[in-house]
């Protein structure tokens, strides 16, 4: 174990020497360790590892045996052209260990014995204390000790693009990059116990036979043994009848020969070979040559939503805010548009009528502080260059600034009347932002996040004459509007503040619920199409988000994903309750055993606040029914699901470099539609690789019944 405590480094003059020598001794090296090292060698013996080329050398032995050169020397070829191509496929499969090795940065600085040192980062231990700045990859996990404006890029764990702003106490992962600032942190664990390391163990377990090779063993078995069966009993029928030894010895051995499928792996190679080069041409790269005939075999695709169902391009269309629903106009990142609001309808009502009256939004005070919380509580900024409007950020956060620039509501002048103090970061783990922020001698509090989290803090709620008491009633009918919200497939945050003339420690309790917002991601062009091929096709659609489950349920539902399934086959009553919908929660999935799950797992669509960790859960619930996977994928934490999915999908564009070295497959456009695309190439590879393989098996089964008789 490389992890100590935090007390065991001096916080001004670090590790001695001496110390650093006992925990190098005692931890290793702060490295990505290999099974054992890939060689050519190793990947060239490898290749005969395959069953069918055990029985090509075989027939080589015995053609040279009865002097048929012809048959001796073609199948030699075939034998060194399949291998040749089958090294190249797996030397450039064996890349994902050493681009996990290549995130942590060779050089760094260090305090130790009261200096700061340039030293190697594989020479790194727990308890050193590491000196960081801008520019810097961080070469083990460490906590934070002292810190400036420090923003870390963690893209290649996440897959999210935006920085992420980190406080003393708070944790740098190995292999994550400082985009902003400078800090001193601690050590607190090093190599293979790295986050990074950990992952780098998922990714170092063997691959798994894909089902083109498990036939192919099983079909080259199978004429082995009727090859040495048919030349036994030819030999001892010829040995009955008094055929003379040598004469029936040389009929045997031709049997064997003829036997042997020699045209298989070469017609395999290229027809996979030209498959891989149209997959290309239609925005996809086949990084194993085999995968290109499995992708024909899928029978589940596992996609992530954001960027691959839907556009990624968030926009702000309806607010809920003192009682009231109202709707924003307008599109995309120009600041333009209107707010218009509801009639005030009870909220249990389906049908709600919409009013044509522009508000003006500073008259309505709730609504201009709620869309002031939204821009403060927010890193992302809007900016107008060469006359075209572009937001810096995540999509999300983007949404909310342009929702507020309709208004008239600019981030940069707010900012400084609220001058940012702290922030308290969202986490998937947390689900809430908190930015805390000082106007004159008061300080403000504002956080965002999923409901269920926001609503926990909150014990008022803001109206048009004032904040009262959040009671029961209060609460069902924010309740009502968020599954409102929801049912009409929009992803809702909610938003809360606090004021008070002190800092609290506490600054996410005690707060003021101000109202919802509902963001829409319109699904992009042709993914409803595709999934009824898939459907017409007999492949389950599984879409893995982390949005809320009634979101997730009425995106599914547009794109065509969610469908009714007969649950009869569920006996247990709590399983049938869970999966009613067909969608499940991460942490309902937490609360499954694996044999539950499993009862379950064909009858789910659609999986709602998960963790990339949960990926890895679905992927082997499903191979174990049997089921021929393709799962998506991005960050660095979907690469253990990647590789034990039949068929890794990285994304080419958002897609990290360690997600698409696990990959089987990468999609240059990251659009779902691609994928399906490329399943009916697979589809028609199979085919072809069926009907050469059925011809070839044929002939030379003619064959051994002529010598035979």
């Amino acid at each position: 174990m490389n992890t100590l405590p935090l007390s065991t480094s001096t916080a001004k003059t670090g590790l001695s020497e001496k110390e650093v020598q006992l925990r190098l001794t005692r931890y290793g090296k702060n490295e990505i360790e290999e099974n054992k090292k890939v060689t050519i060698l190793k990947i060239f013996l490898r290749q005969f590892t395959n069953f069918i080329l055990l029985v090509l050398l075989s027939g080589v032995l015995i053609s040279f045996l009865i002097k048929e050169m012809v048959s001796f020397w073609v199948i030699i070829g075939i034998i060194i052209f399949v291998t040749f191509l089958g090294c190249i496929q797996e030397y450039k499969a064996e890349k994902a260990v050493e681009m996990l090795k290549a995130l942590v940065h060779p050089i760094t600085s260090v305090i130790r014995s009261g200096t700061i040192q340039s030293i190697p980062a594989k020479l790194l231990v727990p308890g050193d204390l590491l000196i960081l700045e801008a520019g810097d990859k961080i070469p083990a996990d460490a906590i934070v000790k002292e810190t400036l404006d420090l923003q870390i890029d963690e893209a290649t764990l996440t897959g999210e693009s935006f920085p992420v702003i980190k406080k003393t106490g708070h944790t740098l992962f190995a292999g994550t990059q400082l985009l902003t600032g400078k800090c001193q942190a601690e050590v607190i664990a090093t190599g293979m116990q790295t986050k990074l390391g950990k992952i780098a163990h998922l990714v170092q377990k063997k691959e798994e036979k894909t089902p083109l090779q498990l036939q192919i063993k099983t079909l080259s078995k199978t004429l082995a043994i009727v090859a040495l069966s048919a030349s036994v009993l030819a030999f001892f029928l010829g040995l009955l009848r008094g055929v003379a030894g040598e004469q029936i010895l040389f009929i045997s051995l031709a049997l064997v020969v003829a036997a042997v499928p020699e045209g298989l792996p070469l017609t395999l190679t290229l027809t996979l070979a030209y498959g891989m080069r149209t997959l290309a041409q239609e925005k996809v790269i086949v990084r194993k040559m085999l995968g290109a005939e499995t992708l024909g075999s899928t029978t589940v695709i596992c996609t992530d939503k954001t960027g691959t169902l839907t556009k990624n391009e968030m926009t702000l269309e309806k607010i809920f805010v003192a009682e009231k629903i109202i709707e924003i106009t307008g599109s995309g990142y120009e600041p333009e548009g209107k707010f218009l609001f509801e009639g005030n309808q009870p909220y249990s009502q389906k049908q709600q009528i919409l009013s044509e009256k522009k508000i003006g939004p500073k008259i309505n005070t709730a609504l201009q502080f709620l869309l002031q919380s939204i821009t403060l509580c927010n890193n992302a900024s809007l900016q107008k260059r060469s006359g075209k409007w572009q937001v810096l950020g995540d999509p999300t956060e983007a949404a909310l600034i342009v929702a507020a620039a309709k208004a008239g509501i600019e981030k940069e002048m707010l900012e400084k009347k609220f001058i940012r103090q702290e922030e308290i970061l969202f986490t998937s783990e947390r689900k809430l932002m908190t930015t805390i922020h000082k106007n004159k001698k008061k300080y403000f509090v504002f956080t965002k996040g999923a409901l269920e989290k926001v609503l926990r803090k909150c014990v008022f709620v803001a109206t048009t004459t004032g904040r009262k008491k959040l009671d029961s009633a209060e609460r069902k009918k924010i309740i009502s509007a968020h599954q409102k919200f929801s049912s009409e497939a929009l992803r809702v945050l909610a938003i809360a503040y606090k004021s008070s003339n002190i800092l609290s420690k506490n600054a996410e309790e005690g707060l003021t619920f101000l109202g919802l917002l509902g963001l829409a991601d319109p699904p992009r062009e042709g993914v409803k199409k595709a999934i009824e091929t898939c459907k017409r096709a007999g492949i389950a659609v599984v879409m893995i988000t982390g949005d809320h489950k009634e979101t997730a349920i009425a995106i599914a539902k547009k794109v065509g994903i969610y469908q009714e399934n007969n649950l009869t086959s569920i006996k247990n009553k709590k399983l049938k309750q869970i999966v009613a919908d067909h969608a499940i929660t991460g942490e309902e999935l937490d609360s499954l055993s694996e044999k539950e799950f499993a009862a379950v797992v064909e009858n789910i669509f659609i999986y709602a606040r998960t963790q990339p960790e949960h990926k890895l859960r679905i992927v082997e619930a499903l191979k174990q029914k049997g089921h021929v996977v393709a799962m998506t994928g991005d960050g660095v934490n979907d690469a253990p699901a990647l590789k034990r999915a039949h068929i890794g999908v990285a994304m080419g564009i958002k897609g990290t470099n360690v997600a698409k070295e696990a990959s089987t497959i990468i999609l240059q456009d990251d659009h779902f539609a691609t994928i399906v695309d490329a399943i009916k190439i697979g589809r028609g590879i199979r085919e072809n690789v069926e009907k050469f393989t059925v011809y070839l098996v044929s002939r030379n089964f003619t064959e051994v019944t002529l010598i035979f008789f």
